[in-house]
């Protein structure tokens, strides 16, 4: 299985468990049943997955989705005209687009007056 093959099928895999990657799912912070979703997760990828690497992976695979909706993101408030918004080509990001509710940032307040 070629490795492309296998980061989308991680990617489909950990989506069906929002507990490894939704912090506003109620289970989220359970990290006592996360190792049991990994298990799952590593099933459904099927060899030659294994835990580790599929922790590893994943957190190398969201990381990079993050950074590359951050650019998204800032490219649309530049005020650019919807031509020049970036449009990713990495070829997982459309596989982890899921991911896109957890990028929200928290509305921040100043302690400048």
């Amino acid at each position: 299985m070629a490795k492309k093959e296998i980061d989308i099928r991680l990617a489909q895999a950990v989506e069906k468990y929002p507990i490894l990657w939704d912090c506003g799912d109620d289970l989220y912070k359970r990290t006592d049943l996360k190792p049991e979703a990994w298990t799952k997760v590593v099933e459904l990828v099927g060899p030659p997955a294994t835990e580790e690497w599929a922790v590893k992976r994943w957190k190398s695979m969201k990381d990079t989705f993050h950074d590359n909706h951050r650019r998204v993101r800032e490219s649309k408030r530049s005020g650019v005209s919807t031509d020049e918004i970036v449009k990713p080509t990495w070829y997982l990001y459309k596989y982890l687009t899921y991911l896109i509710k957890t990028c929200a940032q928290a509305i921040s307040s100043s302690n400048l007056t």
